[in-house]
This record gives structure tokens, sequence and C-alpha cells, in this order.
């Protein structure tokens, strides 16, 4: 919107998030695991951030992977330049973005605590579900890139911009775990009454 020059594109600006998850590809731990596993977010979290454990198959392999955990890039594409968004402040979106950061101050604090989180912190969160997990069996990788979109407000100097979502149907969100469904027992009323964890296979 910037490059086009139109008046609209005034006053938005893009604050860059990674998603990071520890990922485990030990046979040995992931043929014990087949589900997909999720947690309560904490208190003063986003909602995209409740954590799971899932089964994902990358390269024909089965893997575990553990998150999300959010990290920080100046590039707005996995692959971009460092300049993305340095060079995307300009006089009209910079108090926008400066205002939307001060009014929300429980999802900045979120995001630095995470980005300054070390290795064993992240275990630590991870043996909440799995208490046998060992640093040495997982590694930290970068799943994606993500721009939240800030624009101008008139009260408050900027807020968050949400675009609109459609769920779609379970089956054609998890195909290759619907016959997971019938094939595994039902969960255990201990288990569906927990506080801590909550277990979907999908």
């Amino acid at each position: 919107m910037q490059k086009s020059g139109i008046p609209e594109g005034k006053g938005f600006g893009g604050f860059p998030v990674s998603g990071q998850w520890l990922r485990c590809d030990n046979p040995i731990i992931t043929d014990r695991h087949f589900a997909k596993v999720y947690g309560k977010a904490s208190i003063g979290a986003p909602p995209m951030s409740v954590p799971h454990l899932d089964t994902r198959i990358i390269d024909g392999k089965r893997s575990l992977l553990f998150g999300p955990f959010a990290g920080f890039s100046t590039k707005y594409l996995k692959k971009g330049s460092y300049l993305d968004f340095p060079l995307s402040m300009k006089p009209d979106n910079v108090l926008p973005m400066m205002a939307t950061g001060a009014t929300n101050m429980g999802l900045t604090k979120y995001l630095i605590g995470q980005v300054l989180q070390s290795p064993w912190s992240r275990i630590l969160a991870l043996r909440k579900f799995m208490p046998s997990a060992k640093l040495k069996h997982w590694y930290l990788e970068a799943a994606g890139q993500r721009v939240q979109v800030i624009k101008k407000d008139p009260k408050k100097g900027g807020v968050l911009q949400s675009a609109p979502r459609s769920s779609p149907p379970a089956m054609a969100r998890w195909p290759r775990c619907w016959g997971l469904r019938r094939a595994l027992p039902p969960l255990s009323r201990s288990c569906s009454r927990s506080s801590s964890v909550v277990s979907a296979v999908r």
C-alpha cells in the first residue's frame, strides 16, 4: 500500500512476529505419540498461543512439534529482508504503532518474554505435557512469519487490525488424522476433567 501511494495506505503499519516450535525427530519418542494434545494459554497471552503437542508427518517421517513460541525478526517474509520492518516505518504510522504497543501492554510483555526465553524454559513448558522430555532430543525451529497489521485510530491512536476468519469443517482441516477418532478409545473421565491439559484427537 505504501508503494502504491494511495491515501488509504497512510497510517497503516505492520509488526512482524515469527512462530517457533520445539521439534523432535527421534523415532523412539515420536512413535509413542500420535495425537494432538492441547493445554491452556497463559494469563495475558493471546488466543493463538494455546500450547499444544502435535504429531506431524514431515518429508515422510513422523515428528513431534510443541509450541507455539513467539519470536521476533525484522523480516516480513520468512525469507525476506531484515530491512522490511525498518523501511516500513513512515511519519504517518510511527505514532499509531507506538500507541498500539502502549495500549496492549499485556501482549507487549508476552512477546518480550517469549523472545527472551531460554532453551531450558521452553523444555520446562514442554514437561507439563511430557514429563520425560529432555533438552538433547528437541531443537527450536522457525515455522513461519506473521505480520500483525496496525491501523490509525482517532481515539486510541492505533489499534490492531483483525481480519474476519471462517472455520473450515473438521474433516477439511485434519484429513490425515480423521480415522483416529474411531480407532482410539475415548478419553478417560479423569483426563477430560483435568484443569491443566485438554486432549483432543482429530
